[in-house]
C-alpha cells in the first residue's frame, strides 16, 4: 500500500512552476485515480508535459485531488488525471526540480539516486523559496583554504566516489579561487572559480585536457573541446569547520547534460582564528 505523502508541496511546487512556463511531470502510471491512454509511453514512471500556453488544449486545472488537462497524443486529445500522490518528479525548462522521495514506485526504488535527485531539488528547487533578512551562512575566511572533496556520478548504486583537494581564497564579495587536484582520478590540477553568497556555493572546474574512460575502464586524454565541471551546493560550517554538499554537471557545448553526480567536501580543522 502507497503510504500518505502530504500533498501541499506537490500542489505549490506544479503552481509556481507553471507560472514559469511548461513543466514535465514524472508520475507513476500504476498509482489509484490515473487517466492516461492505454498506449501511453512509459512503465511504470510516465512523463507529461504540462503547460498555461497550449493554444489548441483546454487549461491546466490544478485542484486539491490532482492536476488534469487535455493533451495531445499522436495529435489526438485526451484528458488525462493525475493525482498527487502518484507524481514521483517535476523538471521545468529552466531545470527548476521538485522531487519526492516517497512517491517512488515499490519496484524502483533500487534503480533510483534518490540522494542526487533530493540534493537537486534543493539546490534548483521549483516552487517558492524564502528569503530570510539578515546575514546567513558560515565563516569563510580569507586566507588559503584547503577542502578534502569527495565526488561521484549518479547512479542507483551509488559507486565508489573520487576523492579530491581543492585549495582556494575567497576575494571582494565572496568570490572564490583556486585549484582542484583528484587524488585517484584524473591527473590535472584544474583551475577553480566560483561565488559564495550566504550558505550557497557555486563553482566550476576548468579542464585543460579531454577525459575518458575506455572500455577497459582505463583513463585516457584525447584531443577535444575541454570540459567545464558546474558544481552548485549548499555550505555550513561545524565546529569551525565547513562542510559543502551539492550536485555538479557537464554540460556539452550544445547544452545537453553529458553527466552528473553528488559532492561533498569539508576542511580537515577549524577555518576560524584563535
Amino acid at each position: 500500500m502507497r503510504p500518505a505523502v502530504d500533498r501541499q508541496p506537490k500542489h505549490e511546487a506544479l503552481h509556481h512552476g507553471l507560472h514559469k512556463g511548461p513543466v514535465f511531470v514524472h508520475l507513476d502510471r500504476h498509482a489509484a485515480g490515473v487517466v492516461l491512454p492505454d498506449d501511453v509511453e512509459g512503465d511504470p514512471l510516465v512523463t507529461l508535459r504540462f503547460s498555461r500556453n497550449f493554444t489548441t488544449h483546454t487549461e491546466v486545472v490544478l485542484s486539491s485531488d490532482g492536476v488534469a488537462q487535455e493533451l495531445a497524443f499522436e495529435g489526438q486529445p485526451f484528458s488525462c488525471f493525475v493525482p498527487w500522490d502518484a507524481i514521483v518528479s517535476m523538471r521545468s525548462d529552466d531545470d527548476d526540480f521538485a522531487f519526492f522521495a516517497q512517491s517512488i514506485p515499490e519496484g524502483l526504488k533500487d534503480h533510483i539516486d534518490v540522494e542526487f535527485f533530493t540534493l537537486l531539488s534543493e539546490v534548483s528547487p521549483m516552487g517558492r523559496v524564502e528569503v530570510v533578512a539578515g546575514p546567513l551562512g558560515p565563516f569563510v575566511p580569507r586566507r588559503e583554504t584547503t577542502l578534502a572533496v569527495q565526488y561521484r556520478q549518479a547512479s542507483p548504486t551509488a559507486g565508489t566516489p573520487v576523492s579530491a583537494s581543492l585549495t582556494f581564497k575567497r576575494g571582494w564579495n565572496g568570490h572564490l579561487s583556486g585549484t582542484m587536484t583528484d587524488d585517484d582520478g584524473i591527473p590535472e590540477t584544474t583551475t577553480m572559480k566560483g561565488l559564495w553568497q550566504g550558505r550557497r556555493w557555486t563553482m566550476t572546474r576548468q579542464y585543460r585536457h579531454s577525459w575518458f574512460t575506455d572500455d577497459n575502464g582505463d583513463l585516457g586524454c584525447a584531443q577535444g573541446e575541454p570540459y567545464v565541471v558546474h558544481y552548485t551546493g549548499f555550505v555550513d560550517e561545524r565546529e569551525g569547520a565547513l562542510e559543502l554538499r551539492g550536485i555538479w554537471r557537464i554540460r556539452g557545448s550544445d547544452g545537453t547534460e553529458d553527466a552528473a553526480g553528488v559532492w561533498t567536501a569539508k576542511t580537515q580543522t577549524s577555518t576560524r582564528r584563535r
